[in-house]
């Protein structure tokens, strides 16, 4: 095809502004500066800069994996890796240090040599848990995978991969070897990961500001997790600023407690996905299980059987159980510790560490 051009026909050709060459350019020099400078103070020096006490309350995996990573890049540290749901997260807890966390920080407070790592986050499954382990595993560090009884319940025990799973992207990824297993076993369906982000994890390998952007909007503000944090998370929806600084704590229960009556946790499903996970972790000998109390189910001669099973298809040597070790008045509700019951079970949790030669 030709294309004919009259006399009156013109292509300009318009040189580009020298002002905007220059504003391109200084944006991608400060662009690499203010990464370079996130990199010293959220990689290389993430603890000794900003410090660590908990993730956020809604669940995130760019601050998941940053933080594994930031863990497994700290060389001088024994880690001890708290692995569980709300209960070891600490709801209803405001202060981190009066966590089962930062009760075992403090305990260990002449040890220099270990940190305490919460990865804790409300709602986690068993297969979480694994993941994050399978993910960030050192062999000089400990990882301590806590047990919530109410999961063998059918209201939980029966969920679907995603109804169970929180971090559904990084679980795919890291159990892809393990899908066969849980479907044949417990009939979970582990779907297959397709399409993971080809340029989301270039930009978590290489942009030091995308990697840490939860954690920066967490430090920026002074986050706790006893601020409502739906607003941060997911970037700032609302402008109202005054709201979006204030600081709201948490409150949980206010109903009085009704126990529940157990039924056979052998015949639950979660019981067959729990006994497969620690065959899974089998490999990695410094996994440590703690079984926790809990306040939801009548403690009967039944849940004493339940216990004792539970106990008995984790496939190690390494169990510790906090079984009717925690009074009914240190808990908030029907789940939830308060400070007094987290500084109890930290208190036997640390006894049961030193037994076990682990610090």
């Amino acid at each position: 095809m030709t294309v004919m051009l009259n006399e009156e026909t013109h292509i300009r050709i318009r040189q580009t502004s020298r002002n905007s060459l220059w504003i391109l350019m200084w944006g991608l020099v400060w662009f690499v500066l203010f990464n370079i400078a996130v990199w010293f103070v959220f990689d290389r020096h993430f603890f000794d800069w900003v410090g660590f006490d908990r993730l956020l309350m809604q669940h995130s995996t760019n601050e998941l994996e940053s933080v594994i990573e930031k863990v497994k890049n700290e060389k001088d540290k024994k880690h001890i890796v708290l692995l569980g749901d709300s209960i070891v997260w600490g709801v209803g807890v405001n202060d981190p240090k009066e966590t089962l966390a930062g009760q075992l920080s403090t305990l260990l407070k002449d040890r220099e040599d270990i940190r305490i790592v919460n990865l804790a986050v409300p709602g986690d499954s068993f297969l979480d848990m694994a993941t994050q382990i399978k993910k960030g595993y050192r062999s000089g560090d400990i990882y301590m995978f806590f047990i919530n009884p109410m999961l063998f319940d059918e209201e939980y025990a029966n969920s679907t991969f995603e109804e169970m799973v929180r971090f559904k992207e990084t679980v795919k990824y890291v159990l892809t070897e393990e899908r066969g297993r849980f479907e044949q076993c417990c009939n979970l369906f582990i779907p297959r990961l397709i399409g993971r982000s080809i340029i989301s994890r270039f930009f978590f390998d290489t942009v030091p500001i995308y990697r840490n952007r939860d954690g920066i909007t967490k430090w920026i503000i002074g986050l706790q997790p006893s601020i409502a944090v739906d607003a941060v998370l997911h970037r700032f929806v609302s402008f109202r600023l005054a709201r979006l600084f204030e600081r709201r704590p948490m409150s949980v229960g206010g109903d009085p407690v009704v126990l529940r009556q157990t039924h056979d946790f052998s015949v639950s499903r979660m019981t067959q996905i729990l006994s497969n996970i620690t065959k899974v972790l089998k490999e990695y000998p410094n996994v440590f299980y703690v079984i926790l109390d809990d306040n939801r189910f009548e403690k009967n001669i039944f849940q004493d059987q339940n216990i004792a099973h539970v106990r008995g298809v984790i496939d190690s040597d390494k169990v510790f159980s906090l079984y009717k070790m925690i009074g009914s008045d240190l808990y908030l509700d029907s789940v939830h510790m308060n400070s007094a019951g987290h500084q109890n079970a930290a208190e036997k949790v640390f006894e049961f560490l030193l037994q076990s030669n682990a610090i």
